[in-house]
């Protein structure tokens, strides 16, 4: 004789394995959705790594102690930071922070360190200055108890009657820049005439 089995074991139980197909979709539909996602943030990011940075310009404003004919006291340069061709990049990565941090910029005549001075931090944001802007920060160079050597002077003096302008080098860690910052700039004997070329960065490599 049959006998009916309960209706709780009669029943279709199964129902998980009906079940089992639908939580698998789910299951590789979460793990698309989350590579997809990863690829899409570490190429955003990726994106904002290789945005470029802003160029950076020395100016140099005024120098004191450099005169044939002037008193010998140690040599003093102000500098000014202008910047150029910002990014439009960075309106998506945010203010970029450099300088600061005890960094220190030195100034030199033909290889010769004439004086050195701290860089302060400055910002650059896309929203506050546009693409470029100049004076974004003030370097004050000094000399502490050592003047420059008359042949030397005698030397800036000369290049500035036969070109208009001495050369001068600027460089120096700075932080933000992510390596070592080199620069030239101009001494003119009259009006300026010309832009200093942009300082380029001579990037530190990255350990793996």
């Amino acid at each position: 004789m049959h006998q009916q089995l309960p209706a709780k074991d009669s029943g279709h139980s199964p129902k998980k394995s009906d079940d089992c197909p639908v939580a698998i979709w789910v299951l590789l539909w979460s793990i698309l959705v989350c590579t997809v996602g990863g690829v899409l943030g570490y190429g955003f990011i990726a994106g904002m790594d290789d945005t470029p940075d802003p160029q950076l310009f020395v100016r140099l404003v005024a120098a004191q102690g450099l005169g044939a004919n002037g008193p010998c006291a140690p040599p003093v340069f102000e500098l000014a930071v202008d910047v150029d061709r910002i990014p439009e990049e960075t309106l998506y990565r945010g203010p970029i922070h450099f300088g600061g941090g005890g960094a220190m910029l030195r100034v030199s005549y033909r290889g010769v360190i004439l004086a050195w001075g701290a860089m302060p931090e400055f910002t650059i944001d896309v929203r506050e200055l546009g693409r470029s802007a100049e004076g974004v920060a003030t370097i004050v160079a000094r000399s502490e108890g050592s003047i420059v050597r008359q042949e030397m002077r005698n030397m800036i003096i000369a290049e500035q009657q036969a070109f208009g302008s001495a050369e001068f080098y600027v460089e120096g860690e700075a932080p933000g820049l992510g390596g070592h910052l080199h620069c030239k700039t101009y001494l003119f004997q009259g009006n300026e005439t010309e832009a200093p070329p942009p300082c380029w960065v001579q990037k530190k490599r990255r350990n793996y």
